[in-house]
């Protein structure tokens, strides 16, 4: 079994996708950019690691108002750290934890959507036409449909 996981390690070229991402950009990169930010979810990680969920959430939720690209993974944290004091029974952390991740993301998001709306319903067609990702069976790739 670990021989099957090895291969498909090497197959989906994961040791790569793990550490440059999809689109080749590194957490910890040689210059600043605003993904750079996603520095904020290690210490976010660290922070829960070390029984500080409450700055936990705080770190992530300074990573989304930089960059707003963060909100899906600063979501998926927030269900991994409610998982992980679930198992604790630490039912009030959990709401807590939900409700000041909540509240911070979601003027956030609310900005993002108001200022990178489509501005016309042609736009949005286009939009809608457009995006559709086919996932291969080596790596991802966007496909633009006609």
């Amino acid at each position: 079994m670990a021989r099957s996981l090895d291969e498909n390690a090497k197959r989906y070229q994961l040791p790569k996708v793990m550490t440059e991402g999809l689109a080749g950009q590194y957490i910890l990169g040689p210059m600043f950019q605003p993904s750079a930010v996603g520095v904020l979810h290690l210490l976010s990680i660290s922070l829960f690691a070390a029984n500080r969920p409450y700055l936990s959430v705080a770190a992530f939720s300074l990573a989304n108002a930089v960059y707003p690209a963060y909100l899906l993974n600063s979501a998926l944290l927030t269900v991994s750290y409610c998982v992980s004091l679930g198992l604790q029974r630490k039912w009030r952390t959990i709401a807590q934890v939900t409700g000041i991740s909540l509240v911070l993301a979601i003027p956030v998001a609310v900005h993002t959507i108001l200022r990178f709306r489509p501005t016309s319903v042609d736009m949005l067609k286009d939009l809608v036409k457009y995006l559709f990702i086919i996932v291969s069976p080596t790596m991802p790739t966007v496909a633009v449909v006609q």
